[in-house]
């Protein structure tokens, strides 16, 4: 089997949580699973990686700059429109 799969036990080590929780998520189809013939659930490592780099959180300082540039963006488009009328 690839090395780059992983057991329940193994993912819930590597995730920093239990087995029971690990299943929850399976369960509520928030993680991805492989489950060969119905049999036991196997994790692809790279996978879960992906999953912590993907849920990273903004900070403060840069949802308030997301919130600069959106705000100068629509003030443009709106000069725009109202110099066409």
């Amino acid at each position: 089997m690839d090395t780059d799969f992983i057991t329940v036990e193994e993912a819930s080590a590597f995730l920093h949580t239990t087995p029971k929780y690990l299943y929850k998520l399976v369960y509520s189809r928030r993680i991805p699973v492989y489950k060969p013939l119905g049999g036991r659930l196997f994790f692809k490592k790279s996978e879960l990686e992906e999953l912590f780099t993907n849920s990273r959180q903004a900070t403060r300082d840069e949802l308030e700059e997301r919130v600069r540039v959106r705000t100068a963006e629509l003030e443009r488009a709106n000069e725009a429109l109202r110099l066409e009328l």
